[in-house]
This record gives C-alpha cells, structure tokens and sequence, in this order.
C-alpha cells in the first residue's frame, strides 16, 4: 500500500477501531460458537467465520497496515518486501471477509426461497466447505499484488515503504488485473447481495401475503404466525448484515471508478488539499470500518445475543457473588402442571446425576420445587458447570430450561449450580 497517512483524524481513528474491533470480534466468536443464539449450526458457521475474517482485518489492515505505518514508521515492517506482504495479506483477508459476506446472503437465499434445495445445501458440511473455497480462492486471487509495489525511498541499499509501480496504471496486464481485483470485490458481491436480497424480499412478500390469507381463512381472524415471526428475525439480521456492506464499501467503489474513468493514479502520502486523497481515505476508513459492524448488528437485532453478552459481562462478577436466587420465574402450584412423570423420563434415577457422564459434576440432585424440575448440580469451583453440559439430558420439546441461575451456594470446596424446567406454555 502507499505511505500511510498520518494526520490526527487518522492517529485516532485507526487506534480506536482496533480497541473497539478486536474484543467485540471475540466476543462474537465465542458466544455465537456456544450456540444458545438460537440459530442453525449452518448460519453459524458463517457468522463466526465472518467474525474471524473481520479480526484478521482489524489485525492485518489496521494494527499492522495503518497503526504500525503511523506511530512505528521505521520499523522492520515498513521494509518493502514486508510492507509488499503486508498489503497482499490484508487484500486476501478483505476479499474472504466480503464474500464470506456474499456467501451467507446466499445460503439464507436459499433457505427462504428454495425449500427443496434447503436440505441439501443449507448444512454445516457444504458451509465449511463455502467457507474453506472461499478462503483459498482469495489467497490465490491476490499472491499477485504482492508484485505491485515498488520502494518509496532506499535508504543504505534498504527500500522503504510502498508505492505502487507506474506500470500498474499503463501495463495491459496491469490494467486488466486491476480491473478483475475491483470487479470481483466489491462491484460483483455488490451486485449479488442487492439482486439476492431483492429475490428474497419478493418472496417474502409473496409468501407472507398468502399465509395470511390461508390463516385468515381457516381461523376467520388474523392471529399472530410464529413461522413468519422466526423468518422476520433472520431477514432483519441478513438485511442489516448485506446493507452495512453495502453502504460502507460504496466510497470505495467509488474511489475506484473515478481513478480509473479519470485515468488518475491512487493517492500517495497525505493531502486534505486533494479531492482524491479525501475520497480515497474515506473509502479506506469506511471499508475498515466494516469489520466492527458486525457485532453491534448482532446485539441490536438477536435477543438471545444480548442476553448471553450481558452473561459474559456479569459472569466475573458471578463467581464471586453472595448466595441469591432468581425469583423471577416462580410460578404457584407448579405441581398442579408440572407431570412428575418427566422426572422419571428425564434421567434414569431422579436422585443422583453421578451415573450420567457429565464431565466435572461431583454430584447433583433433582426435586420439585414451586419453580418446576430444579437441578442442583455440585462441582469445584473450578469445573462450574454450564448449561451446555445438561444439554444432552434432552428436555422435552414444550419445556424450557430457565438458564443457569449462577452459583447459590458454595460450601466445602464445591459449588451448586441450579437449573430449573419449566413448560414453556407457562412462560
């Protein structure tokens, strides 16, 4: 890439997307990878493999690109052939993290509009796969920018920095090479996203007109359709996630198509006096930018996202908290609704965890309480068990299991852990 820019806006900017971006990315990562979001293991992969390329952003582009190029200018990693790397690098990781991007607008296509087709490509083996193409085919696509660049300055036989050579802009080769880079992102997801989502929104009106004409019909009034709900929540999150794209890359597309329509060369150095070099940092700012927008998406728009955030938030401050219980799912006369049945359908003996293989649980018990089913759990302090570790007991479809309720009692080197199962019709 050309010398880094270094002004203020720029001293500041950059600084404060990498504290913002690096933690928000990993938070994403580790509570989405949890899977108590709610979603497919399909969407999943795809969001988490989203955060991951966003990271790889924040630490190539911004840490090591524009950070580095501002307060650790002759470092080993303004060199050329590193500074060469370095940008190669940080194209490669933008390229997968935008069709990545493309990909999951693909894969929620195909789930709303093609439900024969849903079953055979919506699943976690071909996202992998997606995912994995993808990643190589962006590598590969831009080994070739490495070569772009020539030494801004040589200082004692060693070149400094990054510019890109004059033949970049006169070569056909060249030419043809940076107009293929620029086609294939943004301007081809560009044009993907915009003409899948509008397929999906055409069918989702079609759709949603004739479930309530069906449900109107049948019920002889409109009630609330819990189907069309769940599909509400996914294009929110799929058209918040392809319209973020969309609006901070188009500077971008801009940039390049007045560059090379004008037949100008891309900006070197730092200039607010130039037009062009206004345009092409904004680009720059705005496309970097996008590799923190995914997480505040998540939080505004996936409510189990914020409730396991604020968990992870709260969580620290658990481990070391006086003995409460959470009240707020008590219920009268639970036992007049809760079939004691379910106690001997859950676990073999209603008395004892021991004999169910759960990795680091002492012991554990399970008895009725106004609450519902509550399990009290006992391990070390430091085995907490979590939700996840319960999961494979099976609650019945039409029970609910209220979260764990942190650690209410600590005695003789363990910790009780509750839970509780309460029938989701009385939540």
């Amino acid at each position: 890439m050309h010398a880094t820019a270094k002004d203020l806006v720029f001293s500041i900017y950059y600084p404060v997307l990498a504290a913002i971006g690096v933690p928000a990315n990993l938070a994403v990562m580790v509570i989405l990878w949890r899977g108590r979001c709610g979603l497919s293991r399909c969407i999943t992969y795809y969001l988490v493999s989203m955060a991951v390329s966003d990271l790889l952003v924040i630490i190539t582009a911004v840490i090591l690109n524009r950070i580095a190029g501002i307060y650790f200018a002759a470092s080993f990693l303004s060199i050329t052939p590193v500074c060469s790397l370095r940008s190669a690098l940080s194209y490669a990781i933008i390229d997968c993290s935008v069709w990545v991007t493309v990909a999951f607008t693909f894969d929620r296509f195909m789930a709303i509009c093609c439900q024969k087709l849903k079953i055979k490509y919506c699943t976690e083996k071909t996202a992998a796969r997606v995912i994995g193409t993808v990643s190589a085919l962006s590598c590969l696509k831009n080994i070739f920018a490495y070569f772009i660049y020539k030494p801004f300055y040589i200082i004692n036989n060693i070149p400094w920095l990054c510019s890109i050579k004059a033949a970049f802009y006169t070569s056909p080769a060249w030419i043809a090479y940076d107009w293929i880079r620029r086609i294939l992102t943004p301007c081809l997801p560009f044009c993907l996203i915009l003409l899948l989502n509008a397929l999906t929104v055409r069918h989702i009106l079609v759709a949603s007109g004739a479930r309530r004409r069906l449900r109107a019909h049948s019920n002889g009034e409109t009630q609330s359709d819990p189907e069309m709900e769940k599909r509400r929540k996914s294009i929110v999150l799929l058209f918040a996630i392809s319209g973020s794209f969309i609006l901070l890359y188009l500077v971008l597309l801009i940039n390049f198509l007045y560059v090379r329509i004008a037949k100008l060369s891309y900006f070197s150095g730092s200039n607010f006096n130039q037009s062009n070099f206004i345009l092409q940092e904004s680009g720059f700012m705005l496309q970097l930018l996008s590799s923190c927008v995914n997480p505040f998406i998540y939080a505004g728009t996936q409510r189990k996202f914020r409730e396991e955030l604020k968990n992870g938030v709260k969580y620290p401050s658990n481990l070391t908290s006086p003995n409460h219980l959470c009240t707020s799912f008590i219920i009268p006369n639970a036992t007049s609704w809760f079939p004691t049945s379910l106690q001997n359908w859950f676990m073999p003996s209603p008395t004892t965890l021991t004999n169910q293989n759960l990795d680091g649980i002492d012991s554990g018990s399970v008895e009725m309480q106004p609450v519902g089913l509550r399990i009290a759990v006992k391990t070390y302090p430091s085995q907490t068990v979590h939700l996840s570790r319960l999961e494979r007991l099976r609650v019945p479809s039409d029970y609910s299991t209220l979260g764990r309720f942190t650690d209410l009692e600590i005695s003789y080197q363990t910790v009780t852990t509750n839970y509780f199962i309460i029938p989701k019709k009385q939540l």
